[in-house]
């Protein structure tokens, strides 16, 4: 019986350090309007960048603010991160102190490398308990539509990412692209209606 109650304690411990970060991590973290906003002031100046590329002055300028930017995407992602991890560590060691006792024999079978104690225990707990939500979103924003969030990357434009700051090089040769892309879709358009008169 004694076994019993001991797995109930870490499960309900589980859930409850569980929904508590996703909490934590709502109210912290970065919201969906923020990203938004974020995703539209990096793409107004990687624009200005663009359009900056023959003053030398305007693009240092415009190179500051989109690493000041990124500093502050950056801090707003990574504390309530880092808090997280903090906070799980502490609880692991103090877990670690409580059910010092119960490192082997807890539950039926080994959870990987874990083993069988409270340690895989609270492992299984937590993937079971990541699974389930996870399909739990992934249902809803197939019901109503929504995209998975992730950050806007224009389309044709180099394999840098927005966490680097352009360099005028690597602007040019975007641009280049961006022109290159929008010539061949002009020619596509023109020899489409070519076909369509002489049909």
């Amino acid at each position: 019986m004694a076994n019993e109650i001991i797995i109930l304690q870490i499960v309900l411990i589980t859930v409850i350090v569980y929904f508590s970060r996703l909490v934590f991590i709502k109210i912290f973290g970065q919201s969906a309007s923020e990203r938004r906003d974020f995703i539209d002031k990096t793409k107004d100046i990687q624009n200005r960048l663009n359009q900056a590329m023959g003053d030398a002055e305007e693009f240092t300028r415009l190179q500051k603010e989109y690493m000041a930017l990124m500093k502050q995407m950056m801090i707003k992602q990574m504390v309530p991160m880092c808090v997280c991890c903090i906070t799980f560590w502490v609880l692991w060691a103090i877990l670690g102190i409580i059910y010092a006792d119960y490192s082997a024999g807890l539950i039926f079978f080994p959870v990987l490398f874990f083993g069988d104690g409270w340690v895989g225990l609270y492992i299984l707990t937590s993937f079971s308990l990541f699974g389930v939500s996870y399909l739990i979103r992934l249902i809803y924003r197939k019901i109503k539509g929504i995209e998975s969030p992730s950050l806007w990357r224009p389309q044709g434009l180099s394999q840098s990412s927005l966490l680097t700051i352009p360099t005028k090089s690597q602007l040019e040769e975007d641009s280049k692209k961006l022109d290159d892309e929008y010539i061949d879709d002009e020619k596509m358009r023109k020899d489409a209606w070519k076909d369509k008169i002489k049909s």
